[in-house]
């Protein structure tokens, strides 16, 4: 099989997710590193309630930092993360227990030179 041999004529680009608030269910989750080499937390998300349309949206959450000021904000981001998804702080796992868990979010769009509109988690809201 080759490329040529697929009919490519058909296929749509992909939507952007839309701006606003958006209901997520978590795909996978995992720690890892980032590449100025901090710990970091991986996280794919699918976007639920969008008229079976299906997408997948990737967030990451650096966890701690040299400088106290950015360590605060990167904490009150975990601390989101985890009040959105229900997930208790003093979880010890590896992150695949949240598989299938959802929360809410909101949804914000970039300007990206090299791939255009950008859908982003701007900000997880907490359960209430």
């Amino acid at each position: 099989m080759s490329l040529l041999d697929l009919n490519l004529d058909a296929v749509q680009a992909r939507e952007i997710v839309p701006a606003g608030e958006q209901h997520l269910e978590i795909t996978n989750a995992e720690f890892t590193t980032s590449k100025k080499g901090d710990p970091m937390l991986a996280l794919r998300f699918r976007v639920l309630d969008l008229d079976g349309r299906y997408y997948d949206l990737r967030h990451w959450i650096v966890l701690g930092s040299d400088d106290p000021e950015m360590d605060a904000r990167r904490k009150e981001d975990v601390i989101r993360f985890c009040d959105a998804f229900g997930i208790d702080r003093n979880d010890d796992s590896d992150g695949s227990t949240w598989i299938g868990l959802d929360g809410f979010c909101i949804i914000t769009h970039e300007e990206d030179p090299e791939y255009g509109t950008q859908a982003r988690i701007s900000k997880f809201i907490p359960r209430g």
